[in-house]
């Protein structure tokens, strides 16, 4: 009895020091991953200066199309991947860690824009340049249209959550969410949300606003599952009190 259980007992660390060194390996090959794609992005980058200082347009183009299709850009290099794209792309672009290369607005895009955002966009622009001297970079899936009330009419609803200052990405986004502002008729409203949708469970002139929240909101911690629903009516966003008792 007395030997099996030696036996048994090397046997498992045996299994143990093997599952150890496959993880060491795993780990070992993802960290080399890493290194190889970083030395990727980073060669491009290079190429690309290279090309802009002979002014090689075509060398320019092979980089920066090769940056545009790479899904994942390392932190450190973002800024100099997004000088090498925009140099050769009509128009900037900047890389989010949420949906990969956006263009950003331009000043033909801003002109079009209604008072009610532009105002959101400049006070944001200052809060960048208070806190660290940042540029304000909007992409154009801040903004989205849609019908909100139900009149056949396209609204606007700004996604501060997909805007960011130059130097940080984190600045409008937190665990509760970031700030989705809904815009009829110039009137802004503001949620502070996770997600956001459209649902026409009522029918298609009837948009129901889907709001996902805080879990504080129900009563509960932040990653208890809330939402928040809203309609148009009475010219303002209507919703069920908080504190109302539906027992």
């Amino acid at each position: 009895m007395k030997s099996f259980i030696i036996t048994t007992f090397r046997q498992a660390s045996k299994l143990g020091a093997m599952i150890a060194l496959m993880a060491t390996n795993l780990s070992a090959e993802e960290i080399s991953s890493e290194a190889k794609h970083w030395n990727k992005v980073d060669q491009l980058i290079v190429d690309c200066d290279t090309a802009q200082s002979f002014g090689n347009d075509d060398q320019i183009k092979n980089a920066a199309l090769e940056l545009w299709q790479l899904t994942d850009i390392p932190f450190g290099l973002r800024a100099s991947a997004e000088s090498c794209v925009s140099e050769y792309l009509d128009g900037e672009a900047i890389f989010t860690w949420a949906s990969g290369w956006e263009f950003l607005l331009d000043d033909d895009d801003l002109k079009v824009l209604g008072p009610s955002v532009l105002d959101i966009i400049s006070e944001h622009r200052e809060f960048c340049l208070e806190h660290g001297d940042g540029e304000l970079q909007v992409p154009v899936t801040a903004i989205e249209k849609v019908d909100l009330t139900g009149n056949n009419e396209q609204d606007t609803v700004f996604h501060l959550g997909n805007v960011r200052c130059s130097e940080s990405d984190s600045y409008f986004s937190g665990s509760a969410g970031s700030f989705v502002y809904l815009i009829v008729e110039e009137k802004v409203t503001e949620f502070l949300a996770r997600g956001f949708a459209v649902s026409y469970a009522l029918g298609e002139g009837n948009p129901i606003i889907i709001l996902s929240v805080h879990g504080s909101a129900c009563g509960g911690y932040g990653a208890t599952n809330c939402v928040l629903a809203t309609v148009w009516g009475d010219d303002k966003f209507e919703m069920v009190s908080a504190g109302r008792n539906l027992d």
